[in-house]
């Protein structure tokens, strides 16, 4: 039997989520519903629990020069999509992604952090650039949209 952090038996967490998601209803659209709010749930707590921790860690990391605020966006957007999460615009609160850029012609420069988002259209937009690291304020990952999925292409049960 394994302990989480706080020593606290796993087995009871897991029982009990299996135990809520196995009385979802039984029709696929209902169960998917039921499934789909627990899901948006955690991944909202995960989100809360982890913003406090992951800025207070980032902080530690080395950010001064252009490469090192590089590969502290990368490390970000990395560990926040393996969660299914993102990072909140702080101006627009739309799903973002952190970058470092140099201005342009200013190859000596240290560069600066941005975050970045796709309007409606998949078009990127700059919404905030600091050359000091934000706080990073955290929220679910959107869905990823597919190529060509139109409501229209769902199976359809045979009669």
């Amino acid at each position: 039997m394994g302990h989480d952090s706080n020593g606290e038996d796993q087995t009871d967490w897991r029982d009990r989520l299996r135990q809520k998601l196995s009385s979802a209803p039984t029709d696929y659209a209902g169960r998917r519903a039921a499934l789909s709010d627990v899901s948006h749930s955690v991944r909202r707590q995960i989100a809360e629990a982890l913003q406090p921790v992951l800025n207070a860690h980032v902080r530690t990391l080395p950010h001064e020069t252009y490469e090192e605020k590089r590969m502290v966006a990368s490390w970000v957007n990395r560990e926040l999509h393996e969660l299914g999460l993102t990072i909140r615009c702080p101006k627009t609160g739309t799903p973002s992604i952190l970058v470092a850029d140099l201005r342009s012609g200013d190859e000596d420069s240290k560069g600066r952090f941005r975050i970045e988002a796709r309007d409606e259209t998949g078009r990127t937009t700059r919404t905030y650039c600091s050359t000091r690291l934000p706080d990073l304020e955290l929220m679910e990952e959107p869905p990823r949209r597919e190529n060509f999925a139109r409501q229209s292409d769902l199976p359809h049960r045979r009669r």
